[in-house]
């Protein structure tokens, strides 16, 4: 029993630490539960700014949920950059070694 509990308090550590994160970040945050068509719990979390920014994911585990969507917003921002980065290539804005970084890692 005692590992029961341990486990569910680091889980919430997590979820809170992950949901502080966001708000510092700008985000506004969710998580609501229920019961699907076979009887499963699921979790909903989604978060979204004022600029018009929004992730929602859903899985299994309260846990789970708040991971892929902390993964989500950490994938969009990296393809955001890169994005960013080669429009500035594009445009003749030239940054110290990133275009060898960005032909280097197109190359793979």
């Amino acid at each position: 029993m005692r590992a029961a509990i341990d486990y569910a308090i680091a889980h919430g550590v997590v979820v809170v630490s992950i949901a502080d994160n966001l708000r510092k970040r700008g985000w506004t945050w969710g998580c609501v539960s229920g019961v699907d068509c076979d009887e499963r719990t699921i979790f909903v979390a989604d978060a979204h700014r004022g600029d018009g920014k929004r992730f929602v994911v859903h899985a299994d585990e309260k846990l789970t949920a708040f991971l892929e969507l902390e993964s989500a917003i950490r994938a969009a921002r990296q393809l955001h950059r890169r994005v960013r980065q080669h429009a500035l290539l594009l445009h003749g804005v030239e940054i110290e070694g990133l275009s060898e970084l960005l032909f280097k890692q197109g190359s793979r």
